[in-house]
């Protein structure tokens, strides 16, 4: 079984989505835990499933919890910044 390979996810610039949309994204995939993420100011990425993952994250913009399914955020060896 391979790894997955390591890429940069940042969103759409346009307004953003859910974390599980592969629109949300550029380039269109939905981040994995090898990924490194960027969420750019002017976009909210809301995290709507429990599998979300990634391994540095960069926030500019927002990022948030979904109320109508149980949620949850997993970095992975990274680190995070909220700008």
């Amino acid at each position: 079984m391979f790894a997955p390979q390591a890429r940069a996810a940042t969103s759409n610039g346009t307004g953003g989505g859910n974390w599980s949309d592969a629109a949300a994204w550029n380039p269109a995939a939905v981040p994995t835990s090898a990924d490194t993420v960027t969420v750019l100011s002017g976009d909210t990425i809301t995290i709507d499933i429990s599998t979300a993952t990634a391994s540095t994250t960069t926030v500019s913009g927002v990022l948030s919890f979904s109320s109508y399914t149980l949620t949850q955020f997993t970095l992975v060896q990274g680190s995070m910044t909220v700008a």
